[in-house]
């Protein structure tokens, strides 16, 4: 083998080298980015549970059903006493700004598609709600979340069908039955029947 030979062998190998070296680097970046995006996850999907026990933490009984009755679809927001208004304000808006994060991460794919939609219909449920429509209506005025935030929101409002706490006795007003898609809908009255 002349010195041609090995100098053309030896570079074969550096290009063989250099190809196997992108590829483990190829793939570090890959397994990187995937364990990013489930810490991501993880944090995100952590930081609503956290919220969720220090409400149930700190909140009598009392408390909690009466917070759990503003997911009537029955009850408006003036049916509630300034202090129910007060709590579900703090909580909506601590919920709310932690789904905003979720969704900013989702967008710049740090989370889950399959997660953030899932929580994008739980909002987006919530806020078609009365007494909810209306906090969400006074703190989106108040510019507390952004305009992209309010936008994906909405979006997916006008879409899903009403489902929170539907196994709640309470989500079947007297003469109404849930629909398939979650929405409620009620008995025809006689009137009503005569005009169809």
């Amino acid at each position: 083998m002349t010195l041609e030979d090995l100098a053309n062998l030896a570079e074969i190998i550096g290009v063989i080298a250099v190809i196997a070296s992108l590829l483990f680097v190829g793939i570090q970046i890959r397994q990187s980015a995937r364990a990013t995006k489930a810490s991501a996850a993880f944090d995100a999907t952590n930081s609503v549970a956290n919220l969720s026990e220090q409400l149930w933490a700190n909140y009598s009984d009392e408390r909690m059903v009466e917070g759990l009755e503003t997911y009537d679809p029955t009850k408006n927001w003036e049916d509630f006493s300034l202090g129910v208004q007060t709590r579900m304000i703090i909580f909506n808006r601590a919920l709310f700004q932690k789904y905003e994060g979720a969704y900013y991460l989702h967008r710049y794919g740090g989370l889950d598609e399959d997660l953030w939609e899932a929580w994008q219909a739980w909002a987006a449920s919530m806020i078609k709600l009365p007494f909810h429509a209306t906090w969400w209506e006074q703190d989106k005025q108040d510019g507390l979340f952004s305009k992209a935030f309010i936008k994906a929101i909405e979006a997916a409002r006008d879409k899903t069908g009403v489902h929170v706490f539907r196994d709640i006795e309470f989500a079947k007003a007297p003469g109404s039955e849930n629909t398939e898609d979650g929405e409620l809908s009620h008995d025809k009255t006689d009137d009503e029947e005569s005009n169809t």
